[in-house]
């Protein structure tokens, strides 16, 4: 991958195991990557807990604002 990215993934995901965003982290060779791994939660980070969710939303969010220009 050579696009800028960013991952958010729960160590405890039983659907897509943790170890390929981290591979993907390492292989990939673009510099502007991200990659997150939240110690609890399962699959889909924005329907887990509103901690959980609310942390991947904003990080989620701070990321996309760092790269777009703003309109001001």
């Amino acid at each position: 991958m050579k696009v800028p990215f960013a991952v958010l993934h729960a160590e405890q995901d039983k659907l897509c195991n943790v170890q390929g965003s981290k591979v993907l982290f390492e292989k990939a060779q673009v510099k502007d990557k991200y990659l997150k791994v939240f110690p609890v939660g399962c699959h889909h980070l924005y329907r887990e807990t509103q901690i959980i969710r609310q942390e991947a939303l904003d990080d989620t969010v701070s990321w996309i604002c760092q790269r777009v220009p703003s309109r001001t």
